[in-house]
């Protein structure tokens, strides 16, 4: 494959003292010299203003999730059963084709019905319901408190799929014990814990604790239309899942971080996040999805939403093919922020992605950009921000990208076509203050969060065949700035540094 190299890069007059520093494979296709680019004196400064982020053709997956089976309103539950918990006894309302077994605050049901509503309140610091059901039922928690100190607090069985409700302004709460009775045949592994599909809705709350291993497990999906979900505690996953997860909605809160696990795991299927509010805080990796079964494709697509994670691993992975689409997503983990393996893909959206001893982006065939804005930084060599082998490929499209940390050796560079990026390749202390300038037009003013020994900068106000100044240190007067970067303001003083135009070269 060529690789689109640019002038402002290792291989070229890219920050040299000297033009003949070019690949001599390239010979007699030298740019012109550059002009020197009027320097305005110290008291005028250079007005800083906005970068805009373009955008071009989506790349990537699409998918949503879809599935008109999974909304209540296409499901008809017209008879109810009232389960009340108290101390130290349950109360339930009789139904035909249910059947139920009592002990103490610990209820098991059966059920043949259809089109059944279970209300479960009251509270219970020694209760439990089990439910056995092949039909789809409706699980209503009307400020419920259970808490099972020698198993799941809330156990569904059967393959009845079941839509959990959060009524309106209610507070539920569940928590298990650190050790399960064994039960033959039955290995539930969660506080709320299910072998068939969940739907959770509702404008309530819900807040879990999951001392034995998961807050929430099931062999089948989750798919998470509304409610504010908290799972403050978790010995292992955060959400444990069989199978896919679809998030469209809510507010989600998952901190293991004195477990051992991950936030939201799914071992045998996809991952997609439409619409919500995530705050995950793992042990290990934030997001994560995989497969053991060559049909099952475990790809992530994110198509909106807002993501924190602060993880001591990883912040997402799959081993499949990442998308990221319209999604404002703040990362900081000790490992690779984002990992896909067979393809990472960021359109439009809001990406800060900080990796403290790992990559920024690591896949091993292919990172595009085609919009939005996206900061990566990331470890010291060997680690860089875009890791991506010589095989693979690395296109910049459209967007906005700042990417600072170790110098990639060895790693695939710009492939053609991509839009022009400037490539610094020398260290940079942290606090330290780069200011590109056309001319008087500012196109860039950064401060550096962190110390690099490479800088990567592309935007539409860096444009090929123009001639640039580079700046360092300086000072911004009344400045406005995100992540770094400065938005209003005015640039005084600085060094000028280097001088050069921004043109490709094409590598045969």
């Amino acid at each position: 494959m060529k690789k689109l190299l640019f002038l402002c890069s290792l291989i070229g007059i890219l920050f040299t003292s000297c033009a003949d520093d070019i690949d001599d494979r390239v010979p007699k296709r030298r740019p012109p010299t550059p002009s020197p680019a009027p320097i305005p004196t110290p008291n005028q400064g250079i007005l800083i203003t906005p970068l805009t982020d373009s955008s071009t053709t989506h790349m990537g997956g699409s998918q949503r999730g879809e599935n008109p089976d999974d909304l209540p309103s296409n499901h008809s539950f017209t008879e109810q059963v009232l389960v009340n918990f108290t101390e130290s006894s349950v109360t339930v309302t009789s139904h035909i084709g249910i059947s139920f077994v009592k002990r103490g605050a610990h209820i098991t049901l059966t059920s043949s019905a259809n089109n059944i509503e279970y209300i479960l309140s009251g509270s219970a610091s020694s209760g439990s319901f089990k439910l056995i059901s092949s039909q789809p039922y409706r699980l209503t928690l009307n400020n419920l408190s259970l808490s099972n100190e020698d198993g799941a607090a809330i156990h569904l069985r059967g393959n009845g799929k079941a839509f959990i409700h959060l009524n309106d302004d209610t507070n539920n709460f569940l928590s298990d014990g650190t050790t399960y009775s064994s039960i033959h045949g039955e290995d539930p592994t969660a506080t709320l814990y299910s072998t068939s599909h969940m739907i959770i809705d509702g404008e309530g709350k819900l807040s879990i604790k999951g001392k034995y291993k998961h807050g929430i497990a099931s062999l089948g999906y989750l798919h998470i239309l509304n409610g504010e979900i908290s799972i403050t505690e978790a010995s292992e996953n955060g959400i444990q899942l069989r199978s896919h997860f679809i998030g469209d909605g809510g507010t989600i809160s998952i901190n293991n971080q004195n477990g051992q696990g991950n936030a939201l795991a799914v071992g045998n299927g996809s991952i997609i996040i439409n619409q919500g509010k995530y705050l995950l805080k793992a042990k290990s990796n934030g997001i994560v999805a995989s497969s053991e079964e060559t049909t099952i494709d475990p790809y992530i697509t994110i198509n909106g939403g807002e993501i924190k994670i602060i993880a001591f691993a990883k912040g997402i992975h799959t081993t499949s093919i990442l998308t990221l689409t319209n999604a404002t997503i703040d990362l900081n983990t000790i490992g690779t922020a984002v990992t896909g393996l067979k393809g990472i893909y960021i359109n439009s959206g809001s990406y800060n992605l900080l990796a403290t001893t790992g990559s920024g982006l690591r896949s091993d065939e292919e990172v595009a950009f085609t919009g939005g804005r996206t900061f990566l930084k990331c470890g010291a060599s060997p680690e860089t921000p875009i890791n991506v082998p010589l095989s693979g490929a690395f296109h910049i499209k459209a967007g906005t990208l700042i990417a600072l940390g170790g110098t990639p050796s060895g790693k695939a560079t710009l492939s053609e076509p991509s839009h022009p990026a400037m490539i610094w390749n020398e260290p940079l202390q942290s606090q330290s203050l780069l200011h590109l300038r056309e001319g008087n037009r500012e196109v860039f003013t950064f401060l550096l969060p962190i110390s690099a020994t490479y800088f990567l900068f592309s935007s539409d106000k860096f444009i090929q065949g123009r001639n640039y100044a580079l700046y360092k240190e300086g000072n911004v007067l009344n400045g406005t700035q995100e992540k770094g970067l400065y938005s209003e303001g005015r640039y005084i003083g600085g060094t000028l540094i280097r001088e050069f135009t921004a043109s490709s070269i094409i590598n045969p």
